[in-house]
């Protein structure tokens, strides 16, 4: 488990800065990275990286406090928002939710409603973020149309954004 924080200043650039990140060390595909943020004078966050058992290869790191932080969150299962994850790339477009939990995500909490059937299915808007909730790799769902769609929407409008 390690971290890095390169002072990126909102979720979108730690998502793209991951992806960078996976591609330059060539990470394998059951990677799982987090964003976590880092609450400091200049708020912003960071990110983990966990490799598969048996990965021989490097991680990318730094010995930065953010970079600390965001691995120790991770390793403990109490904060981060998964970016890349084994699964992940599967999950485009409609899929059912048991094809979901096919993936490293364990659990999906439907806001305001019981835990969804195995044959609902997920419109996951091809933006898919779990987060750690009490050591459960959780995806927070939201009624949509016809089935559900994750909460954490691709493009959200910017706090302040008409004022």
């Amino acid at each position: 488990m390690t971290g890095v924080d390169r002072g990126s200043k909102d979720l979108a650039a730690a998502d793209h800065l991951a992806r960078e990140l996976v591609a330059e060390f060539g990470l394998p595909e059951g990677v799982l990275v987090c964003t976590h943020f880092v609450r400091t004078d200049t708020p912003h966050v960071a990110l983990s990286f966990a490799a598969p058992a048996g990965y021989p290869g490097e991680l990318p790191a730094d010995d930065s406090p953010g970079a600390e932080l965001a691995a120790a969150e991770h390793r403990s299962r109490t904060a981060g928002r998964a970016v890349i994850f084994p699964g992940s790339a599967g999950l485009t477009g409609a899929v059912p939710v048991a094809r979901v939990l096919d993936t490293a995500i364990e659990r999906i909490a439907v806001l305001g409603g019981p835990e969804p059937a195995p044959e609902a299915v997920l419109h996951t808007r091809d933006h898919v973020r779990p987060e750690w909730r009490e050591g459960v790799l959780t995806l927070t769902v939201t009624p949509s149309g016809e089935g559900l769609a994750p909460f954490e929407v691709p493009n959200p409008t910017p706090c302040c954004v008409d004022h």
